[in-house]
């Protein structure tokens, strides 16, 4: 399986670069793959996780294990 390349906004890289305290250029030097501090590629995968724009891994929406459990107890809700 391959990631995706996480693609953001001028707004949505702004909201990330605020939350880790950098400027959005470097958001997106971290998204490109170019070389920035590790404390501060940190940062910046921390706020984008917390903010959204990583997946979560884990099960996914629509993913048989979960539409079972959840049918199970009687609330399917938004994951199937």
């Amino acid at each position: 399986m391959t990631t995706r390349p996480i693609r953001l906004t001028a707004h949505q890289a702004r909201e990330v670069a605020v939350a880790a305290s950098v400027d959005p250029r470097t958001v997106r030097r971290v998204l490109r793959g170019d070389p920035v501090r590790s404390s501060t590629g940190a940062r910046i995968r921390t706020a984008l996780a917390r903010l959204g724009f990583i997946p979560r891994t884990g099960p996914q929406a629509g993913d048989p294990s979960v539409c079972a459990g959840a049918a199970s107890m009687g609330d399917l809700g938004e994951a199937c």
